[in-house]
């Protein structure tokens, strides 16, 4: 079973990963301010810059807020630091060096700043453990994750001044993740502090997710999948409600589609790539199960009963799609 299955499936069982290929970099200048939402370029990290060693930076403006920024790579990860000091209100900020515009009056407030994280393509799943702890009393920051950089975030946050923990499953083949951090006022000046802990590792093995779909004219089909240990899954489906003491075919393949069945006016939901006979007990029930190492991609799967022997009718079921370390 496992060899048939892994035909348009990638396969691994065992296969050690490798982060050490991550890399950080900054996706904005870091070491920014807004003065009543208006950016101010200042002294920091630019953009484009990669963290490949203890990156810091301190950036000024004038007197109402400083920022202290340190990134390094850590095992596993890198590790994010920024502290400061905002003025809740001032006259105008005059420029300073590295100010690239004046500003009038208005609270002062870390600007929108991002990361990005590049996790590599791993032959076995892998997650993104995040830890924040961030602390600003009277006024809020907020750090947000966006796996794939598209603009959906799978994860916010605002500082409590407790630790927060996340953790996000990472596509097989890799992504580039955008970890963004903003600041908002309300009336408190006053210092803030973030510590972010951003570590690539093995999700450990994950059972594939099951989901039914189309529509099947009377037998049921339920699949599961147990991790045993180690890599190796077992996987079990099972037919109820079918015509007793009947031949039948578990079929699966790497598609799915919507087609007419032969001898039915039941649908066929996949392109069969394998087939595997069964007979049906009394109760009209049939069980097939076996074990597998790491499957990595997307299958389909579904059973054909045959429901009348004389004129030949045959009765199916809906379809399984199994998703492996999506």
């Amino acid at each position: 079973m496992r060899g048939l299955l892994c035909l348009g499936l990638a396969c691994a069982a065992g296969l050690p990963s490798d982060s050490s290929a991550q890399t950080l970099r900054t996706f904005t200048d870091v070491g920014l301010f807004a003065v009543d939402g208006a950016r101010i370029d200042v002294d920091g990290i630019a953009a484009g810059t990669e963290i490949t060693g203890a990156t810091s930076a301190m950036a000024f403006l004038g007197r109402e807020a400083h920022a202290y920024i340190d990134a390094r790579p850590v095992p596993g990860g890198f590790d994010i630091i920024e502290s400061g000091s905002v003025a809740a209100f001032g006259g105008a900020v005059a420029p300073t060096a590295g100010t690239t515009q004046a500003t009038g009056p208005g609270p002062v407030t870390p600007a929108l700043h991002s990361y990005l994280l590049t996790a590599p393509a791993a032959p076995t799943a892998q997650e993104l453990l995040v830890d924040f702890l961030a602390f600003w009393p009277g006024s809020q920051l907020t750090i947000s994750v966006d796996i794939g950089n598209d603009g959906v975030l799978e994860w916010t946050a605002a500082a409590t001044g407790q630790l927060q923990r996340q953790l996000l499953r990472l596509p097989s083949g890799g992504a580039d993740v955008r970890v963004d951090f903003d600041g908002f006022a309300d009336l408190a000046a006053g210092s803030y502090t973030s510590n972010t802990q951003l570590r690539v590792r093995d999700a450990g093995e994950q059972p594939c997710s099951i989901t039914e779909y189309g529509l099947g004219c009377g037998p049921a089909l339920r699949g599961s999948d147990t991790i045993l240990g180690g890599t190796t899954h077992q996987f079990t489906m099972t037919l109820q409600n079918g015509p007793a003491l009947a031949p039948m075919i578990w079929a699966f393949g790497a598609q799915s589609t919507s087609a007419p069945l032969p001898l039915s006016s039941c649908r066929l939901l996949i392109v069969p790539a394998l087939v595997v006979p069964g007979t049906t007990d009394a109760r009209g029930a049939a069980t097939l199960q076996w074990q597998s190492g790491t499957l990595l991609g997307r299958w389909f799967a579904q059973t054909v009963v045959l429901a009348e022997a004389a004129p030949a009718q045959l009765t199916s079921s809906r379809g399984l799609r199994f998703d492996c370390a999506f």
